[in-house]
């Protein structure tokens, strides 16, 4: 009898065996593969080309695939034969990735202050300065407007009240005008390195440092992917003093002269403003007003963008193209500002059947690369990339 139980036993058990790849066909290693409410826990974890063999008690047993950055599956072993399982990366997990310098790290294993914000955080402010569309979103980071005339962009920033901090865009070091004048619709990310976590720029880090990553191209399976943005906003001082009257004007000029006790201090002079000056206006003659005749109320502006973004698994590309007019406050129509920004990246992917790892590493040293030589011989980043991508072609 109980060799009978042990043969059926035997005879129901199935092996599972497969691959696990991520959805640009590239294998994983290490995915952990548990048998779903196995007691004790009955699991085993993908090789370094992505196979797995693991043994269940039957065709109908679920196995769970989990991977840090992908969604979890659960699939029915069924005839357990070259299962491949496709592992689909989580979105939601994107925030949790930081960049931190030349590399990036997962916010649970940060010991160093940073915060960084993403593009659909940034743009639902609407501004002509992507630096106030900050304002309030990035903690310890004070942003001040001073003017708000068209094309000044004059305002400050600081991070927990030092000074200007070093920008750095796409791991290129960029001044505070650069910044301020980008597309918001061009940009990925800002992220906000504090104290310690500032450290690999130098000195020039005193202040701290804001990360900015722009836009790459994706793969889209040889579809292009075209997005038009447009808003159209009306802006207006919050405060804007209001003028006074012609009979209130001359009241004010008689009361300063009242007042100036220098030369009243003997005898008190009599009003400055005759009477045949305030009787017009007594009559109803209407004033002018002078603050209407000059500024408006309401000012308008307009922003458009069109980007297309596209490519395959060997060739990615990114393009935009933005406008601005803001008008000024002015009914004369001077001091308005035009801007137009236009971006184009196109990337090879030249590192293809490399690890996930080796294509960080790669990145990495080919962005201190083009950093160093930037600083050295004083060229333009695009320069040296267009020189470097040559080099290695």
């Amino acid at each position: 009898m109980f060799a009978d139980n042990v043969a059926l036993i035997t005879q129901q058990q199935v092996t599972a065996t497969g691959v696990v790849l991520d959805e640009a066909g590239e294998p994983l290693p290490m995915v952990n593969i548990l048998l779903k409410g196995s007691s004790p826990i009955v699991g085993t974890t993908t090789t370094s080309e992505g196979t797995f063999s693991i043994n269940v008690p039957s065709q109908s047993s679920v196995l769970v695939f989990s991977y840090i950055g992908f969604t979890s599956q659960e699939i029915t072993v069924g005839a357990g034969r070259n299962l491949s399982i496709v592992m689909v990366e989580d979105t939601q997990l994107i925030d949790d990735v930081i960049v931190t310098g030349y590399t990036s790290q997962r916010r649970v294993t940060m010991t160093g202050s940073v915060v960084s914000v993403s593009s659909q955080d940034i743009t639902v402010t609407k501004n002509e300065n992507v630096v106030n569309m900050l304002t309030g979103k990035l903690p310890g980071v004070r942003i001040t407007q001073r003017t708000s005339q068209p094309g000044s962009y004059d305002t400050n920033i600081d991070i927990r009240g030092f000074g200007t901090p070093l920008f750095v865009i796409d791991g290129i070091p960029r001044d505070f005008a650069f910044f301020a004048r980008m597309d918001p619709e061009e940009i990925e990310s800002v992220s906000v390195l504090k104290d310690a976590s500032a450290a690999i720029y130098g000195v020039r880090a005193a202040n701290g440092v804001m990360l900015i990553t722009t836009k790459k191209g994706t793969s889209q399976g040889g579809k292009v992917d075209i997005s038009y943005t447009a808003n159209y906003t009306l802006q207006t001082p919050l405060y804007m003093p209001k003028g006074v009257s012609a009979l209130e004007h001359m009241e004010l000029r008689d009361e300063q002269h009242w007042q100036d006790f220098g030369q009243n201090y003997l005898v008190r002079r009599p009003g400055i403003v005759a009477a045949s000056e305030r009787e017009p206006y007594l009559n109803g003659k209407p004033s002018y007003d002078w603050m209407g005749a000059v500024l408006r109320e309401w000012t308008p502006q307009t922003q458009h963008n069109l980007s297309i973004n596209g490519g395959s698994d060997k060739l990615s590309y990114f393009f935009s193209l933005g406008y601005q007019k803001q008008e000024s406050i002015y009914k004369s129509g001077d001091l308005i500002e035009v801007a137009r920004v236009v971006k184009g990246l196109m990337t090879r992917d030249a590192d293809k059947g490399l690890s996930t790892g080796e294509r960080k590493m790669l990145h990495s040293a080919k962005q201190i690369l083009i950093s160093e030589i930037v600083l050295s011989k004083k060229l333009t980043y695009e320069e040296v990339e267009s020189q470097l991508n040559a080099s290695l072609a």
